[in-house]
C-alpha cells in the first residue's frame, strides 16, 4: 500500500508513460477487454495532476531516454537526482 515509502511522482509517471508507449491499443484490448487502455491513460492523467509541468517534462525525458536506450542523458539525470 506504499506505507513508509517515499512517493516519487516523476518515476510513477515515467512507468505509466512507458507502459502506454510500449503497448499497442490492440494488445491492450486483447489483454484487458473493456477499455483498460483508457484506465491507464486515466492513471497517467491522475499522476500528472499531482505534478508540476517541469516534473511531467522530466518524467517524459526519462521515459524517452529509456526507450531510445540513451544512457548518457539518463545517467546524467540519475546523478542529479540520487535517491
Amino acid at each position: 500500500e506504499g506505507e513508509g515509502v517515499a512517493q516519487d511522482y516523476v518515476l510513477a509517471y515515467m512507468w505509466f508513460d512507458l507502459r502506454l508507449k510500449l503497448t499497442t491499443a490492440q494488445e491492450e484490448e486483447s489483454w484487458f477487454p473493456g477499455g483498460e487502455i483508457s484506465l491507464r491513460r486515466k492513471q497517467l492523467a491522475e499522476v500528472a495532476a499531482m505534478m508540476t509541468p517541469g516534473q511531467v517534462a522530466e518524467a517524459q525525458y526519462i521515459a524517452l531516454a529509456l526507450l531510445n536506450k540513451d544512457r548518457i542523458p539518463l545517467q546524467q539525470w540519475m546523478e542529479k537526482h540520487p535517491k
